[in-house]
C-alpha cells in the first residue's frame, strides 16, 4: 500500500518566507523535486542515496523534502555564501542542522561546504543565481531549528543582532579616522581636547571598541 506523497515542510518554507521578508528580490527556486538528493523525500529514494546515508537522514518525516533553494540577485548571492562559510568555520550551532550549502562568493566559482566536516563541496554553474541548502533530515520540520539558519543567512548575531560583515582592512581605516579625530579634537579645529575623547572614541555609534574586540578575538 504506498504511504502519503512527498512533501515540502512548512518549516522550510518559513526558512524562505523569512529570507524574503528582509530581501524581497528573493525567489522561491524549490523545496520539493522528484530526483535524487535532498529535495526529495527519504521514503522516494533508493538506499544507496547519498542523502540518506547519514545517522541524521535517517531520522524525521520519511516523506518530508529537504532542501531549499534561494533564487537571488549577485549582492545577496556574495552576501548569504560569505555568512554561511563565516557561521560554519565559527562552529555557529545555527548551521548544524546543515549537511551543507552551494552559493558563490565571487559570482563566476561555484562554491559551497559539508558543514559538519567543514570540507570544500562545490556544484553545477545554476548555483552562481541561487544558494542552495541541503537540511538534514532529522530537522526538516523543525522551524526553531531552521530559523536559526535564516538569522545567519539575514547577518544576525546568536543574541538576536546584526552580526559585522566589516572586514578587517575597513575595521583599521574605521579606527585610524577615529584616532586622527582624538589628536585633532572632534570639532575638526586641530586643537587637542581630552575632554572630548570619550565622544569621539567610545561612542557607541562609531563602534570602534567593538570592533577591536572582534580583532583581539579573532587573533586570539
Amino acid at each position: 500500500m504506498p504511504g502519503p506523497p512527498a512533501f515540502p515542510p512548512d518549516a522550510i518554507q518559513n526558512l524562505y518566507d523569512t529570507v524574503h521578508a528582509a530581501i524581497p528580490q528573493s525567489q522561491l527556486g524549490g523545496i520539493y523535486a522528484n530526483k535524487p538528493g535532498y529535495h526529495n523525500a527519504r521514503n522516494q529514494l533508493p538506499s544507496g542515496d547519498y542523502s540518506v546515508q547519514r545517522a541524521d537522514d535517517k531520522k524525521g518525516d520519511g516523506w518530508a523534502a529537504s532542501a531549499l533553494d534561494i533564487t537571488l540577485p549577485a549582492k545577496y548571492m556574495k552576501q548569504l555564501t560569505h555568512r554561511l562559510i563565516d557561521a560554519t568555520f565559527d562552529n555557529d550551532d545555527r548551521v548544524w542542522c546543515l549537511r551543507e550549502f552551494f552559493g558563490t562568493t565571487d559570482g563566476q566559482n561555484v562554491t559551497g561546504l559539508d558543514v559538519r566536516d567543514k570540507r570544500w563541496v562545490t556544484s553545477d554553474p545554476s548555483h552562481l543565481w541561487h544558494v542552495h541548502l541541503s537540511v538534514y533530515r532529522k530537522f526538516a520540520t523543525d522551524n526553531q531549528q531552521l530559523q536559526g539558519v535564516a538569522q545567519v543567512l539575514l547577518g544576525k548575531s546568536g543574541t538576536g543582532g546584526d552580526t559585522d560583515d566589516m572586514n578587517q582592512e575597513d575595521t583599521e581605516k574605521m579606527i585610524m579616522q577615529a584616532l586622527r579625530n582624538y589628536h585633532l579634537g572632534s570639532d575638526g579645529t586641530g586643537r587637542f581636547t581630552p575632554k572630548k575623547y570619550p565622544s569621539v572614541i567610545n561612542d557607541e555609534k562609531n563602534g570602534v571598541a567593538d570592533r577591536l574586540q572582534r580583532l583581539e578575538k579573532d587573533n586570539k
